[in-house]
């Protein structure tokens, strides 16, 4: 097993994704899902400057990333996400050896302890750095990809095999994204302390995205006029944390971006065991083509065998030794034809 130091910054790296991942969800989907919800005139202004106030807020507000509850659904979502990586990998791969099990399962428990401790030290440490706003801020695709290379960077998790590793950095990202909207979508309590904070969270970075953006004070007006209402609702949900309430605002939003969420991960992992099955088809024909060529080149030889024994019955006695003769003669190197 590698040194502690380095499970030690893959949970900080992985903590760090967790955040941005989470920025990411907030200043793309669900933001421009609820602004369109709302009826936001310039939420496609907002949306082609980047919506950078939204995930300002997410970094900086007491209702985004600096809140306990926040903290704690991600954790749970990070936490799920190695969990069903694991499961899914072993789904997808059920003739790998034991052993190999037994150092993924070693991996995943040793990621989840390190986590339990480390994991929102490592949250709030990632704050005060700048190293997250180069991912968050930006082109999200190039965001990811610097990203996703600075944990590859991390060479932990090399002595589990390319196979494992590539799935894994190709799947963590992904699945925090999925599971912390699980988290917010989740009726329970300690996932509504979250949500109650997550739901004034977007109102707020909202708010400060339409008071920055370049456009008439008539539109601007007339869109936070929208938000008033929804800001009363949600302050007076603010204290029920032990169920939902039958019409809360934004959360029709997420719902709707779970389950599309859910549906292109179906959508993947069909394609991904359609492939390893045209993989495993191939690599069948490929060897039934090896056996068949095999068994032809044997028959031919068995034919060849079975034709020189019997063309050697029907060869007069005369002319089988004048073929000896030649042969001997040819190994000799003295061989002169006759006739």
């Amino acid at each position: 097993m590698r040194s502690k130091n380095l499970i030690l910054d893959l949970t900080e790296l992985l903590a760090v994704g967790s955040v941005t991942t989470a920025g990411y969800l907030i200043g793309g989907t669900v933001g421009a899902s609820v602004m369109a919800g709302l009826g936001i005139n310039l939420a496609s202004t907002i949306i082609g400057n980047g919506s950078s106030k939204l995930k300002a807020r997410w970094l900086e507000s007491k209702d985004g990333i600096l809140n306990h509850d926040i903290q704690k659904a991600l954790l749970r979502a990070y936490l799920k996400s190695l969990s069903h990586i694991k499961d899914c990998y072993f789904i997808e791969n059920e003739e790998l050896p034991k052993h190999e099990k037994k150092q993924i399962n070693q991996l995943i428990e040793s990621l989840t302890k390190t986590a339990s401790t480390t994991f929102i030290p490592d949250i709030e440490k990632s704050i005060q750095q700048t190293e997250i706003t180069k991912y968050l801020y930006g082109n999200q695709n190039e965001g990811e990809e610097l990203l996703h290379n600075r944990i590859k960077s991390v060479n932990y998790l090399d002595e589990y095999g390319e196979p494992f590793k590539n799935y894994f950095l190709t799947k963590i990202l992904s699945e925090i994204k999925f599971w912390f909207g699980e988290e917010l979508k989740t009726d329970s309590t300690e996932c509504n302390k979250a949500w109650r904070a997550f739901q004034r969270l977007l109102l707020e970075g909202i708010k400060v995205e339409l008071t920055d953006v370049k456009a008439s004070q008539e539109e601007i007006k007339a869109d936070l006029t929208k938000l008033i209402k929804i800001e009363d609702d949600i302050n007076k949900l603010t204290n029920l944390i032990d169920r939902r309430a039958s019409k809360e605002p934004f959360l029709i939003n997420i719902t709707n971006i779970q389950n599309n969420l859910s549906n292109i991960s179906e959508i993947t992992t069909r394609t991904e065991n359609k492939i390893d099955l045209i993989h495993k088809d191939i690599q069948s024909i490929i060897g039934n083509e090896k056996t068949l060529n095999k068994n032809l080149n044997d028959s031919k030889q068995q034919d060849n065998n079975s034709l020189l024994k019997d063309s050697d019955s029907i060869i007069p006695d005369d002319i089988k030794a004048k073929i000896e003769v030649a042969r001997k003669a040819t190994r000799k190197g003295n061989y002169t034809q006759s006739t």
